[in-house]
């Protein structure tokens, strides 16, 4: 059999992120799956990824105005990605 010379690599386009090396940001999301409500953490995580810009870690996700919230639930509140029942 021939040898297979494909290899993958990274796409580069897109600026270059100067605290990640070898990382590319663009003005576009990649692909996004339907997470189920009842998976909360998953959920909530999946708002943040979608409404905040330019996280480099998740805690980073979990940042709200300079202030670091302990769940991603407490950070989609705060966004205000998310409507209070007891209203």
């Amino acid at each position: 059999m021939g040898s297979n010379k494909k290899k993958w690599m990274p796409r580069k386009q897109g600026t270059p992120i100067d605290a990640c090396p070898g990382l590319f940001k663009s003005k576009t999301l990649g692909r996004v799956f339907t997470v189920n409500p009842r998976q909360t953490e998953c959920f909530y995580l999946q708002l943040l990824l979608v409404n905040v810009t330019g996280p480099l870690s998740f805690q980073d996700i979990r940042k709200v105005n300079g202030q670091q919230y302990p769940k991603y639930e407490d950070a989609c509140f705060t966004l205000g990605s998310l409507e209070d029942d007891n209203q």
